[in-house]
């Protein structure tokens, strides 16, 4: 995540574009990280791991209950949001920027808090890396591949506070592979 976060504020700052050739290389790098994380799942033998027993049917419908509270729970939140921002006169750059932002993040948001109450520390940490990480390759690739996007030297500080932000996250976990006490 580091890497590619350092790689985006290279692109961006250098040439001040995304362009279909860094998009597809974005791409590139999606598919390797895939063909990674393939690798490293086939070889994990861990089996100590107790698998609650749940009917299909029980699953289809948590899982068809769910997306639906995630999409009609985001589009309230987004709309709400950008109400109230413009009442209050709140540009559409800055309602961009912070409540399209937010709710598109409150499901990994809401994921990870559910995951670090239940003592899930590596679903947590997976959940917000792995977004970060397909947000970067995959989002920005695609959408690069089908118009260059400009890259607004604006955004350079929150890329500094992503990395660094990714920095603290990767110490804490350097000693023990995870992150928790002990």
């Amino acid at each position: 995540m580091i890497f590619i976060t350092l790689l985006l504020c290279w692109i961006g700052h250098q040439y001040g574009i995304i362009s279909h050739p860094f998009a597809g290389i974005l791409l590139g790098l999606f598919l390797i990280f895939l063909v990674h994380l393939f690798i490293i799942a086939r070889g994990n033998t861990e089996t100590n791991t107790v698998i609650k027993q749940i009917s299909i049917t029980k699953i289809i419908l948590f899982i068809v209950l769910g997306l639906l509270a995630l999409i009609f729970g985001s589009k309230i939140t987004v709309l709400a949001s950008v109400d109230i921002a413009k009442y209050i006169g709140i540009s559409e750059r800055i309602i961009g920027l912070t409540v399209v932002a937010l709710g598109t993040s409150l499901p990994e948001l809401v994921t990870s808090i559910i995951a670090a109450r239940k003592g899930e520390s590596d679903i947590a940490i997976g959940n917000i890396v792995g977004s970060n990480i397909f947000n970067i390759l995959f989002v920005l690739g695609v959408a690069g591949l089908i118009l260059p996007i400009p890259f607004d030297h604006e955004f350079l500080f929150d890329s500094i506070f992503a990395i660094t932000a990714a920095v603290l996250l990767f110490l804490a976990t350097f000693r023990h592979r995870k992150l928790g006490t002990g």
